[in-house]
């Protein structure tokens, strides 16, 4: 399940990873026991950290190996980037969904020092990959907190406003009810009060419209994942049977052929 918030690693930033990819992962190639195995690594997870932005999960896991490799190749070369990528991949995906890749990264990493013995390399290794990993989380959980505050902002002042509205369309629905049953008293003995009264009820009720449409068109504007979807051509023959059912005579005529622009 989801957090809410949605990260994106921006094109000019995967340039930079590439870069940094490359500067920080040269030594190997200089004083490593394969230079030509550890110059196609290295371009492969230049390659691959392209993609970073759009597939974090397998692109992480790889430069994660090729740590790895580089590793081997020049055990004083350590993880390099994948600190990097790793707290990278942690602030793109929800933190239920990294554990996996947070698993390799323990073993990418502390397993070649494990190897030769190295147990110190181990524990600084082993505080390096949390801490990359708390801190992509962190900076995670802050953007969806600020988007969580953000929602919460919008719903509490549609709420305000709602409140608002109901306490106006109730008076003026309130007014439309006394009018109207006034224009009732008053029909056959004072025709021009009447017709004043339905005047006002039609006023009434055009501004109880207007109120209703702004509130809808502010809904809208605020949330437009939420909105109900316009009607469209295809709902005018149900319209047509809505008003004849209240007792109107309706007749419905359709002219021409083809598709009509949503605009109409």
């Amino acid at each position: 399940m989801g957090d809410g918030y949605t990260a994106s690693l921006p094109r000019r930033w995967r340039a930079v990873f590439v870069l940094g990819s490359v500067a920080a992962s040269a030594p190997v190639v200089v004083y490593g026991s394969a230079p030509v195995l550890a110059a196609g690594l290295i371009l492969v997870q230049a390659v691959v950290l392209l993609w970073l932005g759009d597939r974090p999960a397998p692109v992480t896991a790889t430069v994660l190996v090729i740590s790895a490799g580089l590793q081997a190749i020049y055990p004083g070369f350590g993880p390099g980037i994948a600190f990097v990528v790793l707290c990278t991949y942690a602030w793109l995906r929800p933190a239920g969904e990294t554990l996996g890749i947070l698993a390799l990264a323990l073993l990418t990493a502390c397993g070649p020092a494990a190897a030769r013995g190295r147990w110190d390399l181990v524990g600084w290794w082993f505080g390096a990959v949390l801490l990359a990993w708390s801190w992509g989380a962190l900076a995670r959980a802050r953007g969806a907190r600020r988007v969580a505050e953000r929602r919460q902002a919008v719903l509490e002042e549609r709420a305000r406003i709602a409140r608002d509205l109901h306490d106006l369309l109730a008076h003026t629905v309130s007014v439309m009810v006394v009018q109207a049953a006034a224009a009732d008293d008053v029909w056959e003995s004072d025709p021009d009060r009447a017709r004043e009264a339905v005047r006002r009820t039609e006023e009434a009720g055009r501004q109880a419209l207007a109120e209703l449409r702004g509130f809808l068109r502010t809904v809208r504007e605020e949330s437009d994942d939420d909105a109900a979807p316009q009607p469209t051509l295809d709902d005018v023959e149900r319209l047509a049977a809505t008003m004849g059912d209240s007792g109107l005579r309706v007749t419905l005529r359709r002219e021409g052929e083809g598709e009509v622009p949503p605009g109409v």
